[in-house]
């Protein structure tokens, strides 16, 4: 790879030295008048050396010091110019290298001129051979004239140099001259981005596009199919691919022309669009009415234009939402501009009837329909009532009705407080307990009850702020009790003597002499007292821990 690299190196010296000096390629020549239409342009090749400095576009940069090289072991190569256009081309003269003391070789031996219009099809032009072993390596050769956009050089046979083995060129000239097309089509006509009847077609030059009156003008975007073709819409040049001025629409049929004229300046096309504007609509419909609370009587319809609603008095104002049945009619709501489809400002209700007035004017400006909603907000309740009322804690004597102010309840010593639950009768009522506010259908704070009665009062407030009612519950709380009676008293084995009494308190039992402990199970009379077994606290009604037995007598205590 070192002696490639090198090679790279001596030769692009001693080609720009050597060509100076002997081939006159950068000096004037009898086709100094003459086009190099190849310079600069786009190049392909059937290989490359893999090195960026040898890439094909070397060919065609007019620089000799440089060149494109094939890859190694080709069985031929070619290279192709694509002069942008077509041209008449008449002479081809190429630079392959030359003989140095480093390297030998590396020239087209035998090669062909190909033509093509489309960079696809390739047709064989001139053929011709550069002595293999001389100092030739410069072809400037005449060709029959022919037409093409794309050349091609098909190295068939080359010599092969003493390093490498590939072929280059350091540089190629195509003299012709460029044909002038005489393609006047439209590649694309776009217009507003509308559809066009029919679809764009090159061929097709008459479409038609209608629009609806709120189209106040449109924009031609043509794109002609030669580049050097020029495009004039409605007499204004407009440059390819780019948009016409706006072009102002009258009511009914406006014609736009677009006018092609090929790059030779004879061959022209004319393509039309009839663009037709509609009437402006005289539609004032609604096609929904809605509010935001209370139901339309009756049911919306767009031909009915009088309505009437109900709400309660703690709505202090509604919204109205109004849909137009023609998206460019235009609605106010009590004077003010609302879009169609949403909600209007807030319209204040007194108690009574308000009206809510829905003006729509149609696209034209001049036809209006009023559609109108009379809202009746009701007066204030004056229902001071309990749906319901309920305590935490002991049951309401007598049950609870509405029109009943006046309860009693009782709890045991071990309740010391309760909470209330009012229901209001109607949902706008506000409800104290003992002063403090409650949320209807919820549980008061708690309430304390000392030994005795005492006082719950329910005061509830209707909507209108001053109709009132007071229930009252005088809930009693029992002294402590002083029942220390068990109602039941058992043994895990044995029976006792006599049967159990709630009077009795002393009792026998016998057990078998394999019987080594047993459990009592006390129940008492009275749920809040306690009590022990030999001294063990054991729950009402449950097993006391295991009692150990001697043999004889044992005693065993249960304390209430």
């Amino acid at each position: 790879m070192k002696k490639k690299i090198k090679w790279c190196m001596y030769t692009s010296v001693a080609l720009l030295m050597l060509v100076l000096l002997f081939t006159g390629w950068g000096t004037k020549s009898s086709y100094a008048e003459e086009t190099n239409v190849a310079l600069g342009k786009s190049t392909s090749a059937s290989s490359t050396y893999p090195n960026y400095r040898y890439k094909p576009g070397n060919a065609v940069d007019g620089n000799m010091g440089t060149i494109w090289c094939s890859a190694e072991t080709q069985s031929s190569s070619w290279i192709t110019v694509d002069l942008g256009a077509m041209h008449e081309v008449s002479k081809i003269n190429f630079n392959t290298g030359i003989q140095t003391q480093y390297v030998s070789g590396y020239k087209a031996t035998k090669f062909t001129f190909q033509s093509s219009e489309n960079g696809t099809d390739f047709t064989d032009r001139h053929q011709g051979t550069l002595e293999a072993n001389g100092v030739q390596e410069t072809y400037v050769g005449n060709v029959t004239t022919f037409t093409a956009r794309y050349v091609r050089i098909w190295v068939s046979e080359y010599q092969r140099g003493t390093l490498l083995d590939n072929f280059r060129i350091s540089e190629i000239e195509i003299y012709g001259t460029k044909i002038k097309s005489t393609n006047a089509e439209l590649s694309n006509l776009v217009l507003s981005n509308l559809s066009l009847s029919p679809s764009f077609s090159s061929s097709t030059l008459d479409y038609t596009v209608t629009v609806p009156y709120s189209v106040q003008s449109v924009v031609a975007k043509p794109t002609s199919s030669d580049s050097y073709a020029t495009v004039k819409v409605n007499g204004e040049t407009v440059t390819r691919g780019n948009s016409s001025t706006a072009i102002p629409l009258n009511v009914g049929t406006n014609m736009i022309s677009v006018n092609v004229t090929a790059e030779d300046g004879i061959a022209t096309k004319a393509y039309t669009i009839t663009v037709t504007r509609s009437e402006p609509s005289s539609n004032a419909d609604l096609s929904a009415l809605s509010l935001s609370s209370g139901t339309l009587d009756p049911v919306f319809a767009r031909d009915t234009t009088s309505y009437t609603a109900t709400v309660p008095y703690s709505v202090s104002s509604v919204t109205a939402k109004p849909s137009a049945a023609e998206s460019h009619a235009t609605l106010k709501v009590n004077g003010s501009t609302v879009t169609s489809g949403s909600a209007s400002g807030a319209v204040s209700l007194d108690v009574g009837d308000n009206i809510v007035t829905v003006e729509v004017t149609a696209e034209d400006g001049t036809t209006t329909k009023a559609y109108t909603i009379t809202v009746t907000r009701s007066e204030p309740s004056s229902n001071a009532d309990l749906s319901a009322l309920s305590l935490s804690s002991g049951t309401l004597d007598p049950v609870f009705a509405r029109d009943t102010t006046s309860y009693t309840a009782t709890v045991p010593y071990s309740v010391s407080s309760v909470t209330a639950k009012p229901s209001a009768a109607e949902s706008h009522a506000t409800l104290k307990v003992n002063g403090s506010t409650v949320t209807s259908g919820s549980a008061s704070g708690a309430v304390s009850l000392d030994v005795g009665d005492n006082i719950v009062t329910v005061e509830v407030a209707a909507e209108d702020g001053t109709t009132t009612k007071t229930y009252t519950i005088t809930v009693t709380r029992f002294e402590r009790s002083s029942d220390a009676d068990l109602s039941a008293l058992s043994l895990s084995s044995g029976n006792l003597n006599p049967a159990f009494s709630s009077e009795k308190t002393s009792y026998t039992a016998s057990v078998a002499n394999n019987v080594n402990s047993l459990t009592v199970t006390p129940t008492v009379s009275e749920s809040h007292a306690t009590v022990k077994v030999n001294g063990s606290t054991v729950t009402s009604g449950s097993a006391s821990e295991a009692v150990n037995l001697d043999v004889g007598d044992n005693t065993v205590t249960v304390e209430v």
